[in-house]
C-alpha cells in the first residue's frame, strides 16, 4: 500500500532542493513558499490522508 512522505522527509526535501535555488528562481520560491500543509481532495486527494501543499501563487476562493 502507497504512504505519503513525512512531513519531516518533505522538510529534508525542500532545505536540500532550497540549496539549489538561485536568482529568479529563489525569489519566486521566497514569494510562493507556506509552512507544509496537508490538503484534501475529494475526488482524488483522499489516499494518504490528502497531499502537501508547499507554495500557493495567487488564490482561489471556492475550489469544487
Amino acid at each position: 500500500m502507497w504512504e505519503p512522505i513525512s512531513e519531516f522527509e518533505l522538510l529534508d526535501e525542500i532545505q536540500k532542493t532550497e540549496t539549489e535555488l538561485n536568482g529568479e528562481l529563489w525569489n519566486f520560491w521566497q514569494l510562493i513558499k507556506i509552512e507544509p500543509e496537508k490538503w484534501a481532495e475529494h475526488e482524488y486527494g483522499q489516499e494518504g490522508g490528502g497531499f502537501w501543499v508547499v507554495g500557493i501563487c495567487g488564490k482561489k476562493s471556492n475550489l469544487v
